[in-house]
């Protein structure tokens, strides 16, 4: 039902997150690579695109791991940083809904 994913994308959806870099502690390489990848194509996009001065963005990030090891911590301060909406979304979230 069309009202239930509206439901479930609000419960999934942090607006206005304020993670500062200094809560992710550690991960100094996942930060760095997160800011460059994630934070300035957004907060910079005059530097990005398709013209051959330009930098080519990347496709995405995809943060894996063991739960307890910063990456949602770390995608918060990277929305914080960016000024963007941060989405929550977990496998068992989607398995739930759509597969049993």
């Amino acid at each position: 039902d069309e009202r239930d994913l509206r439901q479930m994308i609000r419960r999934t959806m942090t607006v206005g997150s304020n993670v500062p870099w200094d809560n992710v502690v550690g991960l100094e390489e996942a930060k760095e690579m997160v800011k460059r990848g994630v934070v300035e194509p957004l907060v910079y996009p005059h530097w990005y695109g398709n013209e051959s001065h330009q930098i080519k963005p990347s496709l995405g990030v995809l943060l894996y791991g063991p739960p307890g090891t910063g990456k949602t911590e770390l995608a918060k301060a990277a929305a914080t940083e960016a000024r963007a909406t941060f989405f929550n979304v977990s496998v068992s979230t989607l398995k739930n809904k759509y597969h049993g």
